[in-house]
């Protein structure tokens, strides 16, 4: 399963979705470029740097499986689309906790 961190992860994590199987693209790809890149991907990891719309995932076709946020919200992904297309979303609500305090 390939996986875009599109805007980028810790390497900490990389290396452990890689030990379980995955390969991981770290390399950053525009925003207004992802139409066509994505499509080669899986999934995709970000954090609120990028958007993942209706029409972004209508690009990937069939392909795209999961979207990752790094961090608490959602405001930067289309649950509701991803719901239509049986995309998985997933955050990482308590990710900032110790952070914060």
């Amino acid at each position: 399963m390939n996986i875009l961190a599109n805007d980028g992860i810790d390497p900490a994590g990389k290396e452990i979705l890689e030990q379980a199987g995955f390969k991981v693209d770290t390399n950053k790809i525009a925003q207004e470029d992802l139409p066509e890149k994505l499509r080669f991907y899986d999934g995709i990891i970000v954090r609120s740097a990028t958007t993942v719309r209706e029409s972004l995932m209508d690009a990937c076709g069939d392909r795209l499986k999961f979207i990752g946020r790094a961090g608490v919200g959602l405001d930067n992904i289309d649950v509701e689309a991803a719901k239509d297309r049986n995309i998985l979303v997933l955050n990482t609500p308590a990710a900032s906790s110790l952070s914060v305090a």
